[in-house]
């Protein structure tokens, strides 16, 4: 290593990797790297350049942006770093465009003392600010163009309901938007298709939609379970409409108390139940008459009837 050289890096910048090339005080190509961006790939990029002799500086494009890790990992390390426009049109008619021209164009810049601008810190309180500057000019745009929706979808609504909500504000407007998802009841319109009426019931529409319980009964035991099949997207969209009627409609937890009822009065007619909750604890399967559900499932056999009352619940609201 030649002491008294003075090493010049340029580098063109991009997502992935760099390309870096290095000149010497006379402007003598010395070499060419392609590094990653990341900081393994910038240490990289530092012992090649230090392996030709001193460094004198590096010239970057892009440091606010592709180059600003690589920026402030060269000025953490005390090296100088400047900051070099892209190469001109008539440059590249010459010289032609390619990665290793433009890093060697930036460190010639440098060189020439034609780059003189230092790149921006992007570490202190400023960066901080420009942060929350560039959020919240988003949030801002977003709320315009969600509003301006809004009133578009207003302008062009039912007479009845345009009554009631042109003269509402915009944070008032998007409230009572809130409440209006159209998810649910598009879903149940695909499922049921363009000839609703080849469903003759309501229970052929819960058993499309995967909500109607189907029997499980043997001997006895009369028992049912939940039904695994039908439409995944339908019966979704049934849950979100029980969740939503439950909290809005004072009619629904009503119905849900009764279903609810139902699957205790159920589960309290199978010996189980009383075995359950008999002192002595649960007999043998042997002990049980004319059952043929095992005694080790008192709590699954409970659980499967509370949860045919959801299922009737869904149904229900569904027709509804």
């Amino acid at each position: 290593m030649e002491s008294d050289v003075l090493v010049t890096i340029g580098v063109d910048t991009h997502a992935d990797f760099h390309v870096g090339v290095a000149l010497d005080q006379r402007g003598g190509l010395l070499g060419e790297l392609t590094l990653a961006n990341d900081e393994g790939g910038y240490r990289r990029l530092l012992r090649w350049a230090r392996g030709f002799g001193e460094l004198a500086g590096v010239g970057a494009e892009s440091t606010g942006s592709y180059g600003a890790g690589l920026s402030q990992f060269l000025r953490s390390e005390g090296v100088r770093v400047l900051e070099v426009n892209r190469v001109s049109r008539q440059h590249r008619r010459r010289h032609g465009k390619h990665d290793a021209g433009d890093a060697e164009a930036a460190a010639r810049a440098v060189l020439s003392g034609e780059a003189t601008g230092e790149p921006k810190a992007a570490d202190g309180h400023v960066e901080m600010l420009r942060a929350l500057k560039i959020a919240r000019r988003s949030a801002v745009k977003a709320k315009t163009q969600a509003a301006n929706q809004l009133y578009a979808l207003v302008s062009t609504a039912p007479e009845r309901l345009k009554a009631d909500l042109r003269k509402l504000a915009a944070p008032r407007l998007a409230q009572k938007a809130l409440g209006w998802d159209p998810t649910p009841a598009a879903t149940l319109s695909v499922v049921a298709g363009d000839n609703p009426e080849s469903l003759k019931s309501e229970a052929a529409f819960a058993n499309l939609c995967g909500a109607a319980p189907i029997p499980a009964s043997s001997g006895k035991v009369v028992r049912h379970r939940l039904n695994p099949h039908g439409n995944r997207e339908a019966n979704r969209a049934l849950h979100v409409v029980a969740l939503n009627r439950l909290r809005r409609d004072p009619r629904t937890p009503g119905i849900r108390r009764q279903a609810h009822r139902r699957g205790q009065e159920q589960a309290r007619d199978h010996p189980l139940f009383e075995a359950f909750h008999s002192p002595g604890g649960l007999p043998s399967a042997a002990r049980l008459p004319g059952s043929r559900v095992e005694a080790t499932e008192p709590n699954l056999f409970c659980l499967t009837l509370l949860r045919i009352g959801d299922s009737t619940l869904l149904t229900q609201i569904g027709a509804s």
